[in-house]
């Protein structure tokens, strides 16, 4: 499979936290990254809240997959999507990211969709900190691809629910169809 820019890889782990993500976003998936640099040693950036790495870091994907404990799908952009993506403008915009934090309580509100339920915790997109489908889904704004959509309230289910896929094929785990 030869991954691009903007593919978008996608997680299902196996400890407590990601049960309660899949429980509350409705879905079979607790987090996501995306491809930075295709070829034969993909690259890509996601945004976490583990001890190991509480931020947003780029990794080699061979590595997640081998280190992950649970599935993991491959998301590949339709033409029609990575037509329409500014990579250069994608991958500038994920490259200044690395290093910042993760953004907990925007995880927490999108997760639970607080704000379009009880309208206390505004969603909003500041920049400061991310949480992993906010961080994929700003880079697909930024690149063009989604301009309209607000990053801080598309939780990792809602971003692979997007029409912008021509395939997700399961490369770890368990064979589990994503709903």
């Amino acid at each position: 499979m030869y991954l691009k820019t903007g593919d978008v890889i996608a997680f299902k782990g196996e400890a407590w936290f990601s049960d309660i993500i899949c429980a509350v976003t409705r879905g079979d998936v607790s987090h996501v990254g995306v491809v930075l640099e295709g070829g034969p040693c993909p690259t890509i950036i996601d945004a976490t809240g583990r001890e190991d790495q509480n931020g947003v870091a780029i990794r080699l994907l061979d590595d997640v997959i081998d280190m992950y404990p649970g599935r993991v799908w491959i998301a590949e952009l339709s033409y029609d999507a990575y037509s329409m993506l500014d990579t250069q403008k994608a991958k500038a915009f994920w490259y200044a990211q690395e290093g910042y934090g993760y953004d907990y309580r925007q995880a927490f509100t999108c997760g639970l969709d607080l704000s379009d339920r009880i309208h206390i915790m505004a969603t909003r997109e500041d920049g400061s900190r991310w949480f992993c489908s906010e961080l994929v889904t700003a880079g697909f704004k930024a690149g063009g691809l989604l301009p309209c959509i607000i990053a801080a309230a598309t939780n990792p289910v809602e971003l692979l629910r997007l029409p912008l896929y021509s395939s997700i094929t399961q490369v770890k785990g368990c064979p589990l169809a994503i709903r």
